[in-house]
C-alpha cells in the first residue's frame, strides 16, 4: 500500500561511535521517577502544549494511545511529533512517539515491522532480539552493545553512525528502518532496547554529529525521568 502518511520531518541520527569494541558491555543506569498521580494525568502522544503545533509546557507526561504506557518529565520546549503509520494495515495501534528540541529528536517506539524493501512494503518481522538484529545491520556502522537500565529495566544500547552505502529510500531521501525511523547517511544515532512487558520500546536519540554534545545531555535528562507504568 502506499504511504497515507508522511511524517513531518525525517529523524536526524544522533550519537556518537562506541568507543568499545564489539561484545563489550559497561553499564549505565537511569533511574526511574515516580508515576503521576491519575488526577493531574497530561497526555504526552496528544497535544502536550495545548495544540498540536505548541511546543510541550514544562511538566510530568504520560503516553496514553502508545503501549507499554509510561511516564516521563519534560522541561519546556520539547515537541511531539504526529503519530502516524504508513506501512501498516488499519488494525495498527499508535506504535510511536518522536518527541523534538532543536537540534535534534528523541523517539519511543515499537516497531511492528522491520527495513521495508520498498515504500508501502510492510517489511519483515520484527526478530526475538532486536538489539542483535539492529548490531547486524549494514546499513550502520554501530560499536559494541552496552549495558543500559532506563525507568528500572535492563536494556541494550547501541551507538553508531549511518553507513555512507545505506540503503536511501528515493522517496524519503533516507533509510527507513521502520515507521519513525528514518535516518540520514553520516548522522549518528543511539538506539536503547528495553523489554517492557513483551514488547521491545526502541528510544533513539537522534542529531546532527555537530549538535550531538548539546543534544544529548537534553536527552539524557528527559530519559532518565521515565518510568513505566504496569
Amino acid at each position: 500500500m502506499s504511504h497515507s502518511v508522511r511524517a513531518t520531518g525525517l529523524i536526524g541520527l544522533a550519537l556518537l561511535f562506541a568507543a568499545c569494541s564489539p561484545g563489550a558491555t559497561a553499564t549505565v543506569s537511569v533511574a526511574p521517577t515516580a508515576t503521576v498521580a491519575a488526577s493531574t494525568v497530561a497526555y504526552l502522544d496528544e497535544a502536550c502544549g495545548g495544540t498540536q503545533s505548541s511546543p510541550c509546557k514544562a511538566g510530568t507526561y504520560q503516553s496514553r494511545s502508545f503501549k507499554p504506557t509510561f511516564t516521563v518529565t519534560v522541561t519546556a520546549g520539547w515537541r511531539p511529533g504526529r503519530l502516524l503509520r504508513t506501512f501498516v494495515g488499519a488494525d495498527e495501534t499508535a506504535a510511536g512517539i518522536p518527541l523534538t528540541q532543536a537540534p535534534g529528536e528523541l523517539i519511543f517506539t515499537v516497531p511492528t515491522s522491520l527495513d521495508p524493501p520498498a515504500p508501502g512494503d510492510l517489511g519483515s518481522k520484527v526478530p526475538a532480539d532486536l538489539a542483535a538484529w539492529l548490531a547486524a545491520n549494514k546499513n550502520f556502522v554501530l560499536g559494541g552493545p552496552t549495558a543500559v537500565t532506563i525507568g528500572g529495566l535492563a536494556g541494550v544500547q547501541l551507538d553508531g553512525i549511518v553507513a555512507a552505502n545505506a540503503k536511501i529510500d528515493p522517496q524519503d531521501q533516507a533509510y527507513r528502518l521502520s515507521d519513525y525511523l528514518l535516518f540520514r547517511v553520516g548522522q549518528h544515532v543511539r538506539f536503547a532496547v528495553v523489554t517492557v512487558g513483551g514488547a521491545q520500546v526502541v528510544l533513539a536519540t537522534v542529531a546532527g554529529a555537530a549538535d550531538w554534545d548539546t543534544f544529548v545531555k537534553a536527552a539524557d535528562q528527559t530519559i532518565g525521568t521515565l518510568a513505566w507504568k504496569a
